[in-house]
């Protein structure tokens, strides 16, 4: 009969997930708001030069959080909260373009440049 060794370890701070929740719910909140407030803005700098501001807000935003990643100090208390801050500032500003691109098709409404739209909007309608 085999046995499973069981591993014995120690959190040595108790507060960790505490701590790691609430790093991560600031970083989402605050990522957010900046990625909606960089997409107004590369969307209010006019249609050609807005993919121009997405890529440079991504690049200097992310680039320094990155950076601030290499403090020792930031690196033990909120590594994680900045690493959620990067991937959720790259996710909602990058996919935030060509999304505000929307008619109205047959009634129904449909993105114009994408190739998905929603459930429906695919297909025809003949009217007999």
């Amino acid at each position: 009969m085999d046995t499973i060794p069981n591993g014995h370890y120690y959190v040595f701070n108790a507060g960790a997930t505490l701590s790691r929740g609430v790093n991560r719910a600031v970083a989402t909140f605050l990522s957010a708001t900046l990625a909606f407030g960089a997409h107004h803005l590369a969307v209010l700098s006019g249609e050609e030069s807005e993919p121009v501001f997405i890529g440079l807000f991504v690049f200097l935003i992310a680039g320094m959080v990155t950076f601030a990643r290499f403090f020792p100090r930031m690196k033990k208390r909120y590594d994680y909260g900045l690493l959620i801050f990067i991937l959720t500032f790259c996710l909602i500003s990058v996919s935030g373009y060509g999304m505000t691109r929307l008619i109205l098709q047959d009634g129904n409404l449909a993105m114009a440049r994408s190739g998905f739209g929603f459930p429906g909007n695919s297909t025809s309608r003949s009217e007999a």
